[in-house]
């Protein structure tokens, strides 16, 4: 009797239990999934109290990941690469995989979906990001040029506005300090057909696919109404 009185308890209370599991995951669902605004709002308050996270404009940046993958010396910026990164994930697993000692690729910053933005190189500083490369009448273009990841993959899907907007917002200062030329914002795919057409017998300089030229050319447009184009 006092064996069946202990089960029927015990199924009383696990009943319980799994019903406020229930309630607290439907409460959970409609109160976050159905509004990604209350999420958005959380984040914000938790990069609002952290030192890591800055808010130059509207979207937010982080210099907390600092790439070890970068070439000696100095950048001499004179150029933007464009990139994508085709990769599965957060933006900020991608941002930790390009600090990866080792890890031999990296960029000045990702930008991920929503607009945030994760710095992991200065502008001075030269990431390994174009690899064999040419543009204008030079080689080794991470030597002179800022190169940014697009989170995500544009010949699947194309940038969100957010990026675009954030690529406009980190490249501002950037393009007015170094006087950086409309022809010379590029893409990855461009610089690796400059460097083929160079050199033909480079058989390791494999034709490059990447930021698709739709994408290009959105982003430059934007660029030209922020009247950041000469």
């Amino acid at each position: 009797m006092m064996k069946r009185e202990f089960r029927n308890k015990l199924l009383i209370i696990l009943g319980a239990l799994a019903l406020i599991m229930s309630v607290v995951g439907g409460v959970y669902y409609w109160k976050y999934r159905k509004n990604p605004k209350i999420v958005e709002m959380s984040v914000d308050m938790m990069r609002t109290t952290s030192s890591d996270w800055k808010k130059p404009g509207k979207y937010w940046e982080t210099s907390q990941f600092h790439t070890p993958n970068l070439h000696k010396g100095k950048n001499d910026v004179k150029a933007v690469v464009l990139h994508h990164t085709a990769s599965k994930g957060t933006g900020e697993i991608v941002a930790k995989e390009l600090c990866r000692p080792g890890r031999g690729a990296s960029c000045h910053v990702v930008i991920d979906t929503d607009g945030t933005r994760y710095v992991l190189a200065r502008p001075e500083e030269m990431p390994f990001h174009a690899g064999y490369s040419k543009w204008g009448n030079r080689f080794r273009v991470n030597t002179f040029s800022i190169g940014i990841e697009f989170h995500g993959n544009t010949i699947k899907r194309p940038l969100t506005n957010e990026q675009i907007e954030s690529a406009v917002e980190y490249l501002r200062p950037i393009i007015k300090k170094y006087n950086i030329k409309a022809k010379d914002i590029v893409t990855h795919q461009m610089v690796r057909d400059a460097y083929i057409k160079a050199i033909p017998g480079n058989k390791k300089a494999l034709p490059k696919v990447d930021i698709t030229p739709v994408e290009y050319k959105r982003v430059l447009n934007a660029l030209d109404t922020a009247n950041l184009l000469k």
